[in-house]
């Protein structure tokens, strides 16, 4: 498996700012442009790869919806399985309460198959989008795995970033994906509405295949 960085122990509980600071030493690190957040995301149709049968989904799909959350993870990457509780903890504390969660497969180290067999062997339970192009990956210019991102009612990017300020569950204090739900659904403004991500870069799909 594609390893992260050695982080120092000093680095294992790295600051987390806005994403106009400065990335920490010894992690991949990205950022989104400030012209996504606060506006509309661009509709995508795309394959849920956990259908035997060709089934596709659209953000539009989901407009009933009080909220959706973007995942996008990779089973080739140490980070994204270091947050493999903390989304089964998010799922559930979710549940129930109009939220639409989708998982994307979007980095060139994984295959529809092996995300599939990942997915259903940790028991998400939520589709996951086979961005082969790379195209809403693109377009939400996702750079590192995990990143997550909360889309409100009307289809407007209110927050992307990490799920938390530590690789280390034990480690993290900070709720940024859970805060910001809770202030989508209560139609409140989000506090914090981007976060340095820290994780694995992923390597986007070669555009000549």
């Amino acid at each position: 498996m594609r390893r992260l960085l050695a982080l120092s122990a000093a680095l294992l509980l790295p600051s987390f700012a806005p994403a106009s600071a400065g990335a920490s030493e010894g992690t991949q690190e990205g950022q989104t442009s400030p012209s996504l957040l606060d506006k509309p995301v661009k509709d995508f149709k795309l394959r849920d790869l956990m259908k035997d049968a060709e089934s596709w989904i659209s953000l539009s799909d989901y407009k009933d919806k009080k909220a959706v959350v973007l995942i996008f993870t990779s089973y080739n990457c140490d980070a994204s399985l270091d947050y493999e509780n903390r989304i089964l903890k998010l799922l559930r504390d979710f549940a129930g309460q109009d939220v639409a969660f989708l998982g994307v497969r979007s980095s060139a180290d994984d295959d529809a198959a092996g995300m599939r067999k990942y997915a259903e062997s940790k028991g998400f339970g939520i589709p996951f989008l086979e961005d082969t192009k790379n195209v809403l990956a693109a377009a939400l210019d996702v750079l590192v795995t995990p990143t997550f991102y909360v889309i409100d009612k009307q289809g407007v990017l209110r927050y992307r970033g990490a799920y938390d300020e530590s690789l280390k569950e034990a480690r993290a204090q900070k709720t940024f994906v859970q805060d910001a739900l809770r202030a989508v659904l209560a139609g409140k403004e989000v506090a914090v509405k981007t976060t340095r991500t820290i994780g694995c870069h992923m390597p986007r799909v070669d555009p000549g295949k």
